[in-house]
């Protein structure tokens, strides 16, 4: 956003002059996912990351140019390597994240900015506005205008990592407005919002239109699962360096055991014991007070065993 000067139309300056030509992601083909990176590498844990990818992976689809996903982005797979020997190491596309809650909240986000930027045309022919900066606060309005169509979308980002509640944000225009994500409504008057309460590293978009305007259809509710049936994922990543996920799945409610043993055949870890309910879980395995080397995982369901190998990587 701080790219143009005091220019707010997509024409200028010259030297960016096209809107169609840069390409902007947050991931890319040759690194570390945002979420791999931030609870690997910088400390942070699983659900601030996964907050703050939904945060990051807006301002694409919020700005000016073409956004692009990268391999599993859309639904929190935490695609990397533990260190730089692994780079090139084989890493299929992790499909279970799909299953679990925490993959299916994050495509319905990134659907949701998908469908907006295919549909409404604020954000595919608009101008860009910039609104205001509030330094202290670390957060951001923004919106885009579309005079032909009368379409408006606003935006307001907090990047702090405490709540802050920025007061007289501006506005594009007053009457009611429609948060994108849930077509829950606020009005507005006078052009602005007298305060505006922001979660840590959360964005709001609203549009002066509903999604039934740009016949973008609401997600509705979960369609029914298939019934669960018993298996075990490999895990990911994988190798690791010192923290994995295992994703198992149960056909009925029952006693679980998922357990870690070394190449010996040492008991080393118990991951999962006790009733758990039939559909899928997810465990995540910390390997700090492991060596480098092969271990096994097994989970144990009823009569039913199953047995995998992963690698830890220090």
């Amino acid at each position: 956003l701080g790219a143009y000067g005091s220019n707010d139309t997509p024409n200028s300056p010259g030297s960016y002059a096209n809107r169609t030509e840069p390409v902007n992601a947050t991931i890319t083909h040759d690194e570390q996912s945002l979420i791999f990176e931030m609870t690997q590498f910088q400390g942070v844990g699983v659900s601030e990351a996964v907050q703050r990818d939904k945060l990051y992976g807006a301002m694409p689809f919020l700005s000016l140019g073409i956004p692009m996903l990268w391999m599993g982005q859309e639904f929190s797979a935490p695609r990397g390597w533990a260190n730089d020997g692994l780079k090139l190491s084989y890493r299929p596309l992790d499909w279970d994240w799909l299953l679990v809650q925490r993959g299916i909240d994050h495509f319905k986000w990134y659907r949701t900015l998908v469908n907006h930027r295919l549909k409404n045309p604020a954000l595919y022919q608009g101008e860009l506005r910039k609104l205001y900066r509030f330094d202290n606060a670390k957060c951001l309005a923004w919106g885009f205008v579309d005079t032909v169509t009368n379409s408006k979308v606003m935006a307001v980002a907090n990047f702090h990592p405490f709540n802050q509640t920025p007061s007289n944000v501006p506005w594009l225009g007053d009457g009611t407005w429609y948060d994108i994500f849930d077509q829950s409504t606020m009005t507005v008057t006078g052009n602005s919002v007298p305060s505006f309460p922001l979660a840590p590293f959360t964005i709001k978009v609203y549009s002066n239109k509903p999604d039934s305007a740009y016949g973008i259809m609401s997600a509705g509710p979960e369609r029914p699962t298939a019934p669960a049936g018993f298996g075990l994922s490999q895990n990911y990543p994988n190798p690791f360096n010192p923290v994995t996920t295992i994703v198992f799945e149960v056909p009925v409610s029952g006693a679980v055991s998922l357990s870690v043993y070394d190449i010996l055949g040492k008991k080393v870890a118990s991951l999962a014991e006790g009733v758990f309910s039939a559909g899928r879980h997810e465990v995540r395995f910390d390997a700090s007070r492991l060596s480098t080397g092969v271990y096994f995982y097994r989970l144990t369901a009823g009569a039913r065993t199953a047995v995998k190998r992963m690698s830890v990587v220090k």
